[in-house]
């Protein structure tokens, strides 16, 4: 039996895994937002983070879920919060009874859960399938929460990608269809707000650069993971691509840029050629601590960043890019 305890979801119950795999709340909030209707279900509605979230802003929220004790937090969690208009559920959201009960619901919800971990999915790793939910309750406006490294081609081209990043890192894919569709392809920024939205006429042509310029910026995950890099380099054309890798993607320019895509920014102060060239560089600049922001196995992350911190006496946070074979030594150019 799933333990039920009380937490910081504002007072509300939920069980330690339950609340680990919830939508955020920011997210919950965009979402409910968004799909705002008459009748929505959510499919596997957990402890009731977006279903509580639905029923501020839609008129009735079915919340399924086949867990009977989440299920229970989420009906203690709508009556703490005062949510009087949702239906719940308990049962298999591929059921013929479950099923039968949705006749009357204008958007069908769901952010399935995931039966492994990786970097490669399909719909049949998750639970329920979203091709199995549509096939089955024939309803065209819906939104699905995907692995935000589901592959794309996998998608059918009719239904909207929506990537969301919250507080830098990339959280979901949100896919959607029929009335709840609103662009083919987009990055969605939260909390902010920020939009990039795909741009099918401009040139997608990649501007590149071979070796940084006087600044280095760090791009939000979900412009490049989303393929709408083209996009964001036609609204900043004086910034060119340098890098990209599974940690961060790289671009480079001569003059700083408020833009809600980009994460931090560094400014270059030297370069070296080797290691041993470095650690004389760390040296010069008037290094203290070293932080390596090129690929580094996690078995010698420390060791390295220990081998060129020795003997330091300097007052700077140095931060070290390896690009095409050279280090390049950066400060950041905010204090955060």
């Amino acid at each position: 039996m799933t333990e039920v305890k009380k937490g910081s979801f504002k007072g509300e119950q939920y069980d330690k895994e339950g609340f680990r795999i919830s939508t955020p709340l920011e997210i919950a909030l965009h979402k409910a937002q968004r799909l705002k209707t008459g009748t929505i279900a959510d499919l596997g509605a957990g402890i009731g983070i977006q279903a509580i979230n639905f029923a501020s802003f839609s008129d009735r929220v079915m919340a399924v879920e086949r867990d009977r004790d989440r299920l229970e937090a989420c009906r203690r969690n709508a009556m703490i919060l005062g949510i009087d208009n949702i239906d719940f559920i308990l049962g298999d959201a591929l059921s013929d009874d479950v099923m039968k009960s949705m006749r009357d619901v204008d958007i069908i919800h769901s952010d399935p859960s995931r039966k492994r971990t990786g970097d490669s999915w399909s719909f049949t790793d998750l639970y329920p399938n979203p091709t199995e939910i549509l096939k089955k309750y024939k309803k065209s406006n819906f939104s699905f929460d995907i692995p935000s490294l589901f592959e794309r081609d996998r998608i059918p081209v009719d239904w909207e990608m929506e990537y969301i990043s919250l507080e830098g890192e990339l959280k979901r894919l949100s896919i959607y269809g029929g009335s709840a569709w609103r662009y083919s392809k987009s990055a969605l920024i939260l909390p902010g707000g920020a939009r990039l939205v795909e741009n099918k006429d401009i040139d997608r042509e990649i501007r590149k650069s071979e070796i940084p310029n006087d600044l280095i910026h760090e791009l939000d995950p979900s412009i490049q993971i989303s393929g709408l890099l083209p996009e964001f380099l036609d609204k900043e054309r004086e910034i060119s691509f340098l890098y990209s890798d599974k940690q961060r993607t790289l671009v480079t320019g001569s003059e700083e840029i408020s833009s809600p895509y980009i994460l931090k920014t560094y400014r270059n102060i030297d370069r070296a050629s080797s290691l041993h060239m470095l650690r004389e560089r760390l040296r010069e600049v008037n290094a203290k601590k070293v932080f390596l922001r090129f690929p580094v196995k996690p078995s010698r992350y420390y060791q390295m960043k220990k081998e060129l911190e020795k003997d330091l006496a300097g007052e700077r946070d140095i931060f070290v890019f390896k690009i095409n074979g050279i280090f390049f030594l950066t400060e950041r150019t905010d204090d955060t």
